[in-house]
């Protein structure tokens, strides 16, 4: 699978061995973050989307996906994702076993011959402040079509 192949590409991951691979759901859930330093954002009982998420050994990658080739994105798309995530890693059961979370936006473009995969991996310095995202790394992988 393209995904795991581009996780694997971070230091001291194996993502090739039994990884946990959660499908696209939606839940409700409530946030409190930043917006800069002085603009708190307080959201009660919102419904997030998210497409996909890989986890392994403590890391997890949260993918937010699209077709065609959209003009923008919004970065809460992969943020409130990224911050359920962040907020589980605090409660007591799950305490210390969240080492990382990244965020994937994946769009894929179609083309007459062979599609293309583009793959853009961030993260957030502040985990509380949706202003702090941190690109990390992107990957194209254009599929061949196989008769």
């Amino acid at each position: 699978m393209i995904f795991k192949l581009f996780l694997s590409e971070f230091d001291d991951i194996d993502i090739s061995k039994r990884t946990k691979t959660y499908f696209p759901h939606r839940t409700k859930t409530s946030f409190e973050y930043y917006f800069g330093k002085d603009t708190k954002m307080e959201l009660r009982n919102i419904q997030i989307e998210v497409d996909l998420t890989i986890e392994f050994q403590g890391y997890i990658g949260v993918f937010e996906g699209k077709n065609g080739k959209p003009n923008s994105f919004s970065i809460y798309q992969i943020y409130h994702p990224f911050l359920y995530y962040y907020n589980a890693s605090k409660e007591k059961d799950l305490k210390g076993k969240i080492k990382e979370i990244i965020c994937v936006y994946v769009v894929r473009e179609k083309g007459s011959e062979n599609d293309t995969l583009n793959l853009w991996t961030y993260t957030f310095d502040n985990p509380l402040d949706i202003t702090t995202i941190k690109f990390i790394k992107s990957v194209a992988y254009r599929l061949v079509k196989v008769d």
